[in-house]
């Protein structure tokens, strides 16, 4: 399952198990858009397959609440 699904099997966890995870973790999942110059257009089509997917992205944060480090996963750029 993508990482951008983590809220979703969070979501699906029982309770118990939700509100443990919901003391342990931030978890927020956004969307960001790109407008590129057209000089930059083709190099994204040629390194993502789509101008329209690095066009629109989505991204996940996680925090450890208890650590505080954080994490942020864009499968998109995982690709470069």
């Amino acid at each position: 399952m993508p990482i951008v699904e983590l809220p979703e099997l969070l979501a699906a966890l029982p309770p118990a198990l939700q509100a443990m995870a919901a003391d342990m973790f931030h978890v927020a999942r956004a969307t960001g858009t790109l407008d590129p110059p057209d000089a930059m257009i083709p190099w994204l089509a040629r390194h993502f397959g789509s101008l329209e997917e690095a066009r629109r992205q989505t991204t996940v944060r996680v925090c450890n609440r208890l650590t505080l480090e954080e994490a942020l996963f864009n499968p998109l750029r995982a690709l470069r």
